[in-house]
């Protein structure tokens, strides 16, 4: 299984950084000048140390999509719509997570796939500049509850 994470800013960029220090194959997905600053890795920058993580990126259109992909949706909620539909035209029905700012996205996924894994994202993040996401809570990054019921 491969985590792709759609949308590599400060929430997909911060909790990718912890996925892939976790060791989950992770993949990331980003644009522009952000993108190309993290084809050199992703500056992982928390309150207790900065780490350069060699997490592959890549824009959507260069990405393969594989049958075992997790698909992890990261992006304003204002975007994330029109890219659910480029999701199934890719992936077709992949599993996929919305870790959004609102809840709408779970339904906007629910009614294009069958596997969904509903979620509510707590985290105190930013992208200071192009290539890294800085996670600022403490004691804890912050809180993510994923599936039906936390």
């Amino acid at each position: 299984m491969r985590l792709v994470i759609l949308g590599a800013g400060a929430i997909g960029g911060g909790l990718g950084g912890a996925c892939f220090r976790g060791g989950l194959d992770l993949h990331l997905v980003a644009r522009g000048a952000h993108l190309e600053a993290l084809r050199r890795g992703l500056l992982w920058r928390r309150p207790e140390a900065d780490e350069l993580l060699p997490i592959p990126a890549s824009s959507l259109e260069e990405l393969e999509p594989k049958e075992d992909d997790v698909v992890a949706v990261a992006t304003k909620l204002q975007h994330a719509e029109a890219l659910l539909d480029r999701v199934q035209r890719l992936w077709g029905d992949p599993v996929v997570s919305m870790w959004t700012n609102g809840l709408a996205g779970d339904r906007w996924a629910q009614r294009r796939f069958t596997r969904t894994v509903p979620s509510v994202v707590w985290v105190p993040a930013s992208v200071p500049a192009p290539g890294q996401a800085a996670l600022w809570g403490l004691p804890s990054p912050g809180q993510v509850v994923l599936g039906p019921g936390g």
